[in-house]
């Protein structure tokens, strides 16, 4: 039980602002039922635990000092506390506004080993009479100008733009040879939505272009792990286009890691990557080779039926049929060159 408890608290993390939840926050109570539910929790549960959150006595948040003592630290949160993210437990809580030390099990506080006192300004800036920073924050008399500042993002690397400039053009020549006008529009939204985000310039237009691509139900994710939190699939909503394609290396890249934490931080609902459809995958993958073979040996009007029909599939799955019907016409002209001089295929089945 403890196992899935964890494994639900590690999802909530990952899908709320600065993966820190806050169960005193509305926002992220949502975002909670919602993890809830896609674990399996009937409404009833879900309720029952929400119940228990919004009644639980509610802590001052932490000073700016305590916040930057956390980070050298190398802390994150962990849903009670925060601890070492390669260790197990937690190491220190919030009590009441103050950063304190735990015992092992995340018990009580050591005696004589809390941290220094957050002065009377971070206290009053960061408290804000108990409402989350979540919802209001303190307005400078240049509150314009900095929130201007504040939405400014550093720009992805040289590289890893030029590498999904590599992948928008790809995708976009095979929404030029698309001729069903809705599977077109889906594929122009995919191509101008990551554009967008690639060369974003604000974190307002980096969630704009998340928001188009969940909308339209053009990406999907996996169960968040830190090893898997990188990775972006493209849906069978843009047919033709591999699920893999702007996936950048076996773990994503920084474009990917980025959208997910876009999806993250403002509590999107993103479809989890089924593994059925990656066995499916497999599976007509193999068929896609046989008939692939078959008629391009012996292109009679029932073998090229078959494939054809396999390469439809094939596509809807999310994958690259052009490259498979290469392999496949490499292998034909291997089974060629191994037969006797002279020899003629009469038919293939």
């Amino acid at each position: 039980m403890n196992d899935i408890i964890d494994d639900i608290i590690i999802e909530w993390a990952y899908r709320v602002k600065d993966g820190k939840p806050n169960p005193k926050s509305i926002r992220d109570r949502i975002v909670l039922e919602s993890v809830l539910k896609d674990f399996g929790w009937n409404v009833a549960q879900r309720n029952v635990l929400l119940e228990n959150l919004s009644e639980a006595s509610e802590n001052k948040p932490l000073s700016k000092q305590d916040k930057e003592k956390i980070k050298k630290m190398g802390l994150v949160w962990k849903g009670q506390g925060y601890g070492k993210e390669n260790e197990k437990g937690i190491s220190f809580k919030n009590d009441d506004g103050r950063l304190v030390k735990v015992d092992k099990d995340g018990g009580d506080k050591k005696d004589g080993e809390k941290l220094d006192e957050p002065s009377e300004f971070d206290r009053g800036v960061d408290s804000n009479k108990g409402i989350s920073k979540d919802f209001e924050r303190p307005k400078s008399d240049d509150s314009e100008n900095d929130s201007e500042e504040e939405s400014k993002v550093k720009p992805f690397s040289k590289k890893t733009q030029e590498n999904h400039k590599g992948y928008i053009e790809s995708a976009q020549k095979i929404k030029d040879n698309e001729k069903d006008p809705d599977r077109k529009k889906a594929l122009s939204v995919l191509v101008e939505s990551w554009e967008k985000f690639t060369n974003a310039k604000t974190e307002e237009e980096k969630i704009e272009a998340v928001e188009s691509l969940v909308d339209n139900g053009l990406i999907e994710r996996n169960q968040f792990s830190e090893k898997s939190k990188g990775k972006i699939y493209i849906s069978s909503n843009a047919m033709g286009v591999p699920y893999k394609h702007f996936m950048g290396g076996k773990q994503g890249d920084a474009v990917t890691e980025d959208i997910n934490r876009i999806i993250r931080e403002n509590g999107l609902e993103v479809n989890m990557r089924n593994n059925s459809a990656d066995r499916a995958l497999a599976d007509l993958s193999g068929k896609h080779n046989e008939a692939g073979v078959v008629a391009l040996l012996d292109p009679s009007e029932e073998n090229q039926k078959q494939y054809e029909e396999l390469r439809k599939k094939y596509q809807e799955l999310g994958n690259d049929d052009s490259e498979a019907h290469e392999q496949n016409k490499t292998a034909v002209e291997l089974i060629k060159k191994s037969l006797p001089e002279g020899s003629k295929i009469t038919e293939s089945i």
